[in-house]
């Protein structure tokens, strides 16, 4: 036998096997019917229900751009100048409520309740300016709102999103699209404040729905205006199935004591973390089989070899 070949031998097949190694994941994407595109937003979200166990939020001035959630802290996206105005922030989102935070200049960061009732639907606050610390407790249905002043606050939830650093939600940027399959969740409970004539009023909006079957918009407060033409813009992404590039969602706000109408626009919605779409053309089942089974066929074929050369080799 000749002992000098040998080394070489085994440096060649290990080499090869390494190789024949690192296709088979490219062989897997190639084949592989499906992606999966992951939508990064101002920061993650996931559902509370009113059956889940209880979630307890906490608030200080100290540190407004912080919540600590059931023990785990949350941190707030910062503005370009170092928190300061710095776009609101819808924090948690509820059908009849939604709790937005707001930075201005010297980072005042202001949490604001908002919901039906007076006061442009403005039920609860805690600011930095007034020294504020504040719990929210989420428990069998009902949402507890309390701060070191004033009176707390109760409402009601069936289902409510929250900050989560592994949530299965996102809150879009609403300066960037979203992947989204046609049945994927666009939610939001928002406000937009705008011009009516020469009275400027905030409309506190909900929407739910998806591009499938349109959005659903509601008007939380003030009463005496009527949602209507609710659009989802969306375009269909090449070379996929049932895969789509969401922007906004857009409708129109009548006052109904002037007939004025408005266009509102909510960019900034709730939408999946991830989704998955079917690529328009790829392998069928036996053909995905049949190149996944190559690089197998190749690595067998390299040990095999090797073996009956060391046989041959023997002597």
């Amino acid at each position: 036998m000749d002992i000098k070949a040998f080394p070489a031998l085994i440096v060649g097949v290990v080499v090869a096997l390494v190789l024949a190694g690192a296709v088979l994941p490219v062989f897997a994407e190639t084949t592989s019917a499906t992606d999966t595109f992951k939508n990064e937003g101002y920061f993650r979200m996931s559902e509370v229900s009113a059956t889940d166990d209880d979630v307890i939020i906490t608030w200080d001035y100290t540190k407004p751009y912080t919540f600590n959630i059931n023990g785990t802290d949350f941190n707030l996206p910062t503005g370009t100048t170092g928190g300061n105005n710095a776009y609101p922030y819808t924090i948690m989102a509820q059908d009849g409520w939604g709790v937005r935070v707001s930075v201005s200049a010297g980072d005042k960061v202001d949490l604001n309740l908002y919901g039906s009732g007076t006061n442009a639907g403005l039920l609860w606050y805690a600011t930095v300016t007034d020294s504020d610390t504040a719990t929210i407790t989420l428990s069998n249905g009902t949402a507890s709102f309390v701060r070191n002043t004033g009176t707390p606050v109760t409402q009601t939830y069936t289902k409510v999103y929250i900050p989560d650093n592994d949530g299965d939600y996102t809150l879009k940027k609403k300066d960037t699209n979203a992947y989204l399959n046609k049945d994927s969740l666009i939610y939001s409970t928002g406000r937009t404040s705008t011009l009516f004539g020469s009275n400027n009023f905030a409309i506190n909006c909900n929407l739910t729905g998806n591009i499938e079957d349109g959005e659903t918009v509601n008007v939380i407060a003030p009463s005496g205006f009527t949602p209507s033409n609710a659009v989802v813009n969306a375009t269909e992404v090449n070379n996929y199935l049932d895969l789509y590039s969401f922007s906004s969602v857009t409708f129109d706000i009548t006052q109904d004591s002037t007939d004025i109408t408005v266009n509102a626009v909510y960019s900034q919605v709730i939408v999946p973390h991830e989704v998955t779409a079917e690529q328009a053309v790829h392998p069928d089942g036996p053909l995905t089989v049949m190149l996944n089974v190559l690089p197998l066929l190749a690595i067998a074929g390299l040990v095999t070899g090797a073996v009956v050369w060391f046989i041959n080799r023997k002597g």
